[in-house]
């Protein structure tokens, strides 16, 4: 029977210890409450700040693309004036240009492949020939 005593009187210790830890979690609740509107106006303080910076940066970043663009179309204009002047001065020397070149080599591929096929026409009207002409001496 004492343990049975000693059961008895560990049971208001429990149950204090409980009523204690559900007070702390309330503590903690109406702390958080407390704590969270003064948070806020925190994080809205520090949002605008940041808002602010980012916004400087943003215009700064888009200054630089501006000029890279206008950069970019006036290379783009040197690049084709150059292009120009270069063809220019290859047909006054007589080089051909690309598209000329590639014309030719279309040109030369077409007559290569017609000489190929010629000789093999030729070598069989030739052999059609001589048989024609052995049967008739024969």
């Amino acid at each position: 029977m004492p343990k049975v005593i000693e059961k008895e009187q560990q049971i208001p210790v429990i149950r204090d210890s409980a009523h204690q830890i559900w007070l702390a979690g309330l503590g903690a609740l109406s702390l958080a409450e407390d704590q969270s509107g003064k948070l806020f106006k925190a994080l809205v303080k520090r949002g605008k700040v940041f808002e602010d910076a980012t916004k400087d940066r943003l215009d700064e970043v888009r200054a630089k693309l501006d000029v890279r663009k206008a950069a970019s179309g006036v290379v783009d204009r040197i690049s084709d004036t150059l292009d120009d002047s270069v063809n220019g001065v290859l047909e006054r020397l007589g080089i051909p240009s690309k598209k000329e070149i590639e014309g030719l080599t279309k040109r030369v591929e077409r007559l290569t492949k017609t000489i190929e096929e010629t000789p093999a026409k030729r070598t069989i009207r030739a052999t059609s020939k001589r048989r024609a002409g052995h049967s008739a001496t024969a």
